[in-house]
């Protein structure tokens, strides 16, 4: 009797260490998985970065951005930029932040002409599946006189940052 009960706790210990070493290795993938990624690039025009499958390009950067109308004191900064998508994407640029020498952090804007004539450019909007890429335009009013510190491509629930960097 007493060898049958060394036996059956002998297994339900085997049991339990099985089970545990297979919790933490689905502990490590999730936290593989799911933990932020930060990659960074200089921010200048035809700086590419990657992370996590997520590609972002930034083709062009206009400071000021022309024919843009800005509030008194502000100004208006455009970057052409394109997304590549690692995995199924909806977004675009209020999935960016831009960050000044002070640490203030802005958001994108709406292209408002200075005439009504003047064409908008195409902004930056995208439904991708996993590899395929948009293009297009994101504005941010910025105060006048200040430096340019970090453009943040972070798209809520996946994980990824991506930052261009401006000189300090």
């Amino acid at each position: 009797m007493r060898a049958v009960f060394y036996i059956v706790w002998s297994l339900v210990g085997l049991v339990v260490l099985v089970a545990a070493a297979f919790c933490g290795v689905v502990a490590w993938q999730l936290v593989r998985e799911f933990a932020p990624t930060t990659e960074s690039a200089p921010l200048a025009p035809g700086a590419t970065a990657s992370a996590k499958g997520f590609t972002v390009t930034v083709h062009d950067i206009r400071d000021p951005m022309p024919g843009a109308w800005a509030r008194e004191g502000e100004r208006i900064v455009g970057f052409d930029l394109g997304v590549t998508a690692g995995d199924d994407y909806s977004g675009g640029c209020f999935d960016f932040v831009l960050v000044d020498e002070h640490g203030n952090e802005a958001r994108s804007t709406v292209f408002l002409p200075q005439e009504l004539s003047m064409p908008r450019p195409q902004e930056l909007k995208a439904e991708l599946k996993r590899g395929e890429t948009a293009r297009g335009w994101c504005l941010f009013a910025v105060p006048t006189g200040v430096s340019l510190r970090v453009l943040r491509f972070e798209p809520p629930l996946l994980f990824v940052t991506i930052e261009f960097r401006g000189k300090p």
